[in-house]
This record gives structure tokens, C-alpha cells and sequence, in this order.
């Protein structure tokens, strides 16, 4: 049966907000794409297990314990080709053995030989179709008939229909209601393993072939694919001024698709070898992608193949690959760690003359020093950094870095001079032109008078931003500002208004897929629940933003999210309080950092401050 977009686009989500700790269970043949503000595992069942294998020989009419288990042990369960093993043992009239096997493989695994096995069996005709769908990425009729106009006449009218039914092509309907067809994902790549073993002059005529028609049809991610999977460079220039012109405005989505088509697997195995750096501007993008939305290891991972893959002749890739680790670093409050890729961006700056990456890993490095509480050697850092933008008339960096002495200020408890640094960055970002920065610097000013308890004042500085953010169309920084919104209202005591802007981003959060600022929505949903007085609601809140960080190992906020939790549900006497207790405890001594273990402390003391820890024993 079909599952509607509907169905995962709104009914599943819905569901999943009224029960938070609901689970649902999609069994089927198609492929359904979940709204990325779920959590979704996807298992198929690839595999059977021995007996599994051995029943269904049996109703193949393969009796014999010793064939079943040597098919069972070659074929590793695998379902297709397990049945391809009964269709040979049938067609040689007598048993299979593990001799046999070595021999008619040549010793290579199922995935290696099977697949020519299996298009041996078929029909020219078939055997062509199957060919140019499984060079596909998604299977569209009009394309193999083009790929396919010089060698094979598709004169059955219901060719594509009879293909379609066949059980390694999926169906997939998106949330848009959108129907997609595909070679499963198993017999496609060794299919695609055997041409490029076997046929690689075949595979790379499909790929042309394929990149004409899409081509003609402007389709250009799917022409831009098949052309590097051929080895194809001719639009390598142009896939990178729309990757960099994507990043330059945060269209996540372009990012994404534009990058999906070089790491796809059988394209990184040909380029990295003739084109390796263009595979880790690649990974460089993703990974940026993936940090901005939370997804700190798969970012970590992809950041690290890029530095592998990017020499000297990269130098700004590599050097901005060097602060997003330097960044993940402190994500994660390994500050010694991001020190060390911070200096090396910045080594990488000072030789090449670099002017706008030496300024960032200045800056990046006061900010180490900042949180380390070595604050003249911030302030040293900070001061060289704005010496180089004013030289050179850099109003964006000269702004930033103006900003990061605000907080330097603002941890001296120099409020009068924090403000008067925010200001002055603010009137040179309006002189840079950038909006987003701007924003962040009005969400600076906003904290301030937060901390201040100056709440009015902290809500027009917010209002300001979030109206930059939506005039740029920012989503992310949007609900960073709503979130900033929140606790401010939270201040005044507006906990049905702070609810609603907290949820408001945690929607955008869902939509964009920030694990990170879900987690932190959580958290302030907590916090205003404790507001109204309401322990056992906060108690669930943070314990949803506990696991929520744990996903994106965002360890200072796991911790403070857990001492709130332990502080809510002592508030009620709650079952499970001690292990709370001692979960929150656990966390801070296994903090990375001194910075971590004092960021946590006064955390905790804040709560006892203002009441929200657990009433003393009397």
C-alpha cells in the first residue's frame, strides 16, 4: 500500500508533537521520505538469517542441508542473490558446491559476480533497459529511451510499465506528493561495479549519453552527475560558483543537492584519484552544512576527508576547513584541540598573505582565550585582528571583531563598555552591508540588557533583528533571535508569549533540520514550564533536550540541561530523582574542559539563585 505525503508530511508529525515518545512503525516495500523534525530509523531487511535462507531453498526445491548452507555462506543471506543461486542450481541440474563456487566466481564475492550471472539471464532488450536505469539516479522512461535510441528498439509498448513491476525497482513518494523511481540501492551499485569492472567503456557511454538528455533538458544536477561520473570535468567551474554563490546566501537545500551529486560513492571513488580537490570542496561544503544545522560528527567526518584531499593549491578551502574543525572543537569543549586547528589556519593564512582568513583565526583564537579567562591575551588577539581590518578598510571584520571585544567587556563586567563596543560594531556593519551580522550583533545587544534585566529594552533590540533575519529570508538566525525572544519574555514574566516564540523556532528548527537549536527550544520550553510552576512538564521538556543535545554531542548543553532536570524533579519528589542526580553529576565530571566544568558551575549556581534548584533540607 502506498503511503500518501499526507500521511508523513502531516499527519506523523502532528502525531509525534501531541505524544512526544511515540514511536510508529512503516513496513512496506516503497521508500517514504520522514520530515527531517523526526527522528528516523531506516532498517531493510537485507538479510535473512540461515534457516530463513535454508526455507526458502526448500520451496526452491533445494533439499540438501550441505548446498543450502555453502549458498547461505556465499551469498551472506542476501536475498537476490540467494534466488540467482537457486536459479544456477536448476539450470546445472545438479548440486552446488563450495568447489563449484571458487571456481565459477573466480573467488569473488556474490555483489562482485552475481550481477553478471543475473544480466546474463536476461533478454538483450532487458539487459540494455537494466543497464542505463541502474546508471541512473532516478529512473525516468524518456531517458533510457534516449540512452538507449543507437543500440536497442523498445518496440513493446509496455516496456517501462513491465519494468517498473520488477522487484529491485522502488517506488517513493516525497512530501510534496512527488513520485520517484529508482533501482534498489544494492543492485544498483553492483550493477554499476560490474560495468566499471567488466564494461567501463559501456558505463561511461551511458553516462554521456544520460548527461546529453539532461542537458537538453536543463535539468543540470542531473547532468552535472552523470558528467563527473564519467570523468567529466567540463562543468567542474561552474558546479563551484553555484556551490560558493549557494553557501554565500545559506540556501542549505542548493548546498545539499549540488553536493549530493560529486559524493555520491561512485563518483568519489573515480575523482578522488584525478580530481581529488574538487571531491573536498565537496565534503568542505557539506560538512559546513551539516555543522550549521548540528550534525557535529557527520561534519567532523566529512571536514576531515576534505583536509585530506585539499594541498596547497587550495589554501582559502583549506584554511576555512580549518576553522569549522577549530569550530566543531568548541562545539564540543575540546578548546585545546580547536587551539591547534585555529593556529593552523592561521599559519596557512600568514603564508599565503591571506588577509580576510588571518583576521577570522585571530579572532577565533581571542575567542579560546576568552572562554579560557586569559583575557589580556584575548584582548591581544582581538586588538591585532582589528589593527589588520582598519588597514585594510574591513568594515565586515572590523565590526565582528568589535563585537567579540563587547564580550570581552561583558565578562569584565564592564556593561557601559560592552554596550558602547556593540554599538560601534553595529554602525560599522551598516557600513559593510551586512544584514546577518548586524542581526547577530542586535541579538548581542539583546542579551545584554536580558542580563540586565532591562527587559524591554532588550526586546526592541530583538524585534530589530529578527526583522533583518526575515528580510534576508535566514530561517536559522530567525529562530536563534526567537529563542533570544523568548528568554527575555521569560524575564518579564510572559511565559504563554515566551512559549509561543520558543515554538515557533522549534517549528523552524524542525523545518531546517538545527538539531542544535531544537535542543536549546527544548530547554527554554523547560524553563518556562518551571516558570508556570509546572515541575513534572519541565521535567520532560529537559529531558528531551538532554537527548537532543546527546545527538549532536553538544556536551555543555547536555549538562545544564540535565541539572535542570534533576532541579525540576526534585521540586515534585519526583521517581528517578537520585539517578538524575546523578546523571547531571556524571556529565560535569566528564566535561572535555576546565572552560566546560566552570561554564556548568555557574550555570548551576544561577539556578540555586534564582530558585530553581532544589529547596536546601531544613
Amino acid at each position: 500500500m502506498a503511503v500518501r505525503h499526507w500521511f508523513v508530511a502531516e499527519l506523523i508529525p502532528q502525531l509525534c508533537l501531541a505524544v512526544p515518545d511515540l514511536k510508529i512503525v512503516l513496513a512496506g516495500r516503497e521508500d517514504v521520505r520522514i520530515p527531517t523534525s523526526i527522528e528516523v530509523r531506516s532498517v531493510e531487511l537485507t538479510e535473512w538469517t540461515r534457516e530463513d535462507s535454508r526455507a526458502y531453498l526448500r520451496r526452491r526445491g533445494i533439499d540438501a542441508a550441505g548446498v543450502a548452507d555453502a549458498i547461505y555462506d556465499y551469498c551472506r543471506g542476501v536475498p537476490v542473490w540467494t534466488s540467482l543461486m537457486a536459479d544456477l542450481q536448476q539450470e546445472r541440474g545438479e548440486d552446488i558446491s563450495e568447489a563449484w563456487l571458487a571456481a565459477a566466481s573466480r573467488n569473488r564475492l556474490a555483489g562482485e559476480w552475481l550481477p553478471q550471472e543475473f544480466l546474463r539471464r536476461l533478454a538483450a532488450d532487458r539487459r540494455a533497459v537494466v543497464l542505463a536505469a541502474a546508471t541512473l539516479r532516478s529512473v525516468r522512461k524518456e531517458a533510457i529511451e534516449f540512452m538507449l535510441a543507437d543500440d536497442v528498439a523498445l518496440t513493446d509498448p509496455h516496456w517501462y510499465a513491465d519494468f517498473l513491476e520488477q522487484s529491485f525497482v522502488r517506488t517513493s513518494y516525497g512530501v510534496d506528493g512527488g513520485r520517484d523511481n529508482r533501482v534498489h540501492e544494492l543492485v544498483r551499485v553492483a550493477v554499476l561495479e560490474y560495468l566499471s569492472h567488466d564494461e567501463p567503456t559501456k558505463l561511461d557511454l551511458l553516462h554521456h549519453r544520460a548527461a546529453h538528455y539532461f542537458a537538453a533538458q536543463g535539468a543540470f544536477l542531473e547532468e552535472t552527475y552523470h558528467r563527473f561520473a564519467a570523468g567529466d570535468m567540463s562543468l567542474a567551474v561552474l558546479w563551484s560558483d553555484r556551490v560558493r554563490s549557494a553557501l554565500e546566501t545559506y540556501k542549505v537545500g542548493s548546498v545539499l543537492a549540488l553536493t549530493s551529486v560529486l559524493l555520491a560513492p561512485e563518483v568519489v571513488g573515480r575523482l578522488a584519484r584525478t580530481a581529488p580537490e574538487i571531491v573536498g570542496h565537496a565534503e568542505q561544503a557539506a560538512g559546513r552544512i551539516a555543522f550549521h544545522q548540528g550534525h557535529l560528527p557527520e561534519a567532523a567526518q566529512l571536514l576531515a576527508n576534505a583536509i585530506g584531499r585539499l594541498d596547497g593549491n587550495d589554501a582559502t578551502w583549506r584554511a576555512a576547513t580549518l576553522e569549522l574543525l577549530g569550530d566543531i572543537a568548541v562545539r564540543v569543549g575540546d578548546l585545546d584541540q580547536a587551539e591547534r586547528h585555529y593556529r593552523a589556519e592561521l599559519e596557512v593564512a600568514e603564508r599565503l598573505g591571506q588577509v580576510e582568513e588571518r583576521m577570522g583565526a585571530l579572532v577565533s583564537l581571542g575567542d579560546i582565550a576568552r572562554r579560557q579567562r586569559r583575557v589580556e591575551q584575548a584582548t591581544t588577539l582581538y586588538e591585532e585582528a582589528l589593527e589588520i581590518a582598519r588597514l585594510h578598510g574591513h568594515h565586515l571584520r572590523y565590526g565582528k571583531t568589535l563585537r567579540s571585544l563587547g564580550r570581552v567587556a561583558l565578562q569584565q563586567g564592564d556593561l557601559k563598555v560592552a554596550e558602547e563596543r556593540f554599538r560601534a560594531a553595529l554602525s560599522q556593519l551598516e557600513k559593510a552591508g551586512d544584514l546577518l551580522e548586524r542581526a547577530r550583533t542586535l541579538n548581542a545587544l539583546g542579551e545584554l540588557h536580558s542580563g540586565q534585566r532591562t527587559y524591554g529594552q532588550a526586546l526592541a533590540w530583538l524585534e530589530q533583528a529578527l526583522a533583518l533575519c526575515r528580510s534576508v529570508g535566514s530561517p536559522h538566525h530567525e529562530a536563534n533571535t526567537l529563542v533570544l525572544y523568548a528568554d527575555a519574555l521569560i524575564g518579564l514574566g510572559e511565559l504563554e508569549r515566551a512559549a509561543e516564540h520558543y515554538d515557533a523556532a522549534l517549528q523552524i528548527f524542525d523545518r531546517t533540520g538545527g538539531l542544535l537549536g531544537r535542543a536549546r527550544v527544548l530547554r527554554g520550553l523547560g524553563d518556562a514550564a518551571i516558570g508556570q510552576r509546572e515541575a513534572a512538564v519541565a521535567a520532560e521538556w529537559y529531558g528531551q533536550a538532554i537527548e537532543a543535545y546527546r545527538r549532536v554531542d553538544g556536551r555543555l548543553g547536555e549538562a545544564r540541561a540535565a541539572y535542570s532536570r534533576w532541579f525540576a524533579m526534585a521540586k515534585i519528589n519526583a521517581v528517578g530523582l537520585k539517578e538524575a542526580e546523578t546523571t547531571a553529576e556524571r556529565l560535569l565530571t566528564e566535561s572535555r574542559s576546565e572552560d566546560l566544568r566552570r561554564r556548568v558551575a555557574t550555570y548551576v549556581q544561577n539556578l540555586w539563585a534564582t530558585g530553581c534548584g532544589p529547596q536546601p533540607q531544613t
